[in-house]
């Protein structure tokens, strides 16, 4: 039977955690406090790390629970380090990896890890990046939407893009960082809406700021179904055939079919039947976003209540297997 592989999920390896609580890395130290366990990245405290994210008992129950033979795990968004200096950035970033890697082994590969990189220095990224595969076996990494502000289009990370396009690493986008976040303040509307915006943002510049076509090896995935991406497609490409603006050599939709995968967590069947029509099985993801709150458990039979059989076995795990060579 294909393996079920569950492409979006979040941990953070108790060693690692350690190693912050030793403060081995300049700028960022570990404060037990009210909601538990938080990094503090100079004075800003990040979300609490909560036993789901680093109890490695809890996840492959969880697993098991679920029916995900093998899940990718990655850091999360406010643990990144963004913030840090370079020498620190490097360093910390370093240690996650290593760390994650050491969990595949732990767990015989039934838990994969994707690289964390200080990409607020893009060449430090890219020797991060080139370490993580090559030394520690990871299979791939994951970045903001943003750094710290800035757009992933921008020149000077044409760096990083160079290194993961020459060693073909897929790279996992993630919200963080989301703007309006003052008018998205209420109701939990900066989750809600302001994650899935951000990533839609993010893609729409590497297609419509050129990164793609300079960089046309990348493979770039999505996680929450892309955000708004898709579904703003035709507005995109009738902009771009009515506006200047846009550098793009190409359709919205040709970088979608080339360069970008999306995953599952969408809980709306609608969405769900719409990645299909529009960016292909080939290129879904099944998803969960565990352990957080916002993810979709049940994303495996989402997946087979929605999508016609003959399409279910891609996006349970054949797409994963061959984007991230597992």
């Amino acid at each position: 039977m294909p393996r079920t592989i569950d492409s979006h999920a979040h941990l953070v390896p108790s060693s690692f955690l350690a190693r912050v609580a030793r403060r081995e890395f300049a700028g960022v130290t570990a404060h037990d406090g009210a909601g538990g366990l938080r990094l503090h990245f100079g004075d800003r405290p990040s979300r609490p790390v909560f036993p789901a994210l680093y109890d490695l008992g809890r996840r492959l129950d969880y697993l098991n629970r679920h029916g995900i033979d093998v899940q990718i795990v990655s850091n999360f968004a406010a643990a990144f380090g963004y913030a840090l200096p370079e020498e620190s950035a490097s360093a910390y970033c370093s240690a996650y990896n290593e760390e994650i890697s050491r969990v595949e082994t732990e767990t015989g590969g039934i838990l994969r890890g994707l690289a964390t990189v200080p990409l607020q220095f893009p060449d430090a990224a890219a020797q991060v990046l080139r370490e993580a595969v090559a030394g520690y076996r990871l299979h791939g990494v994951e970045i903001g939407t943003n750094i710290a502000g800035a757009q992933l289009d921008e020149t000077r990370f044409y760096p990083f893009w160079t290194a993961a396009e020459e060693m073909g690493v897929p790279i996992m986008l993630h919200p963080i960082n989301t703007v309006a976040r003052e008018r998205l303040s209420d109701f939990y509307l900066e989750n809600f809406l302001g994650n899935p915006f951000d990533t839609t943002i993010a893609a729409a510049r590497l297609m419509l700021g050129g990164v793609f076509d300079r960089f046309p090896g990348l493979r770039v995935f999505l996680v929450h179904g892309g955000g708004y991406t898709l579904f703003g497609r035709g507005r995109i490409e009738h902009g771009q055939q009515k506006r200047s603006e846009p550098r793009a050599a190409h359709p919205a939709g040709h970088y979608l079919r080339r360069n970008i995968y999306v995953d599952t967590v969408v809980f709306d069947p609608a969405a769900l039947r719409l990645e299909l029509e529009v960016i292909g099985s080939e290129r879904i993801l099944l998803g969960t976003d565990c352990p957080f709150d916002m993810g979709q458990d049940e994303g495996a039979a989402f997946v087979r209540a929605v999508v016609p059989r003959r399409e279910q076995a891609a996006i349970l795990g054949g797409n994963a297997a061959r984007l991230f060579a597992i």
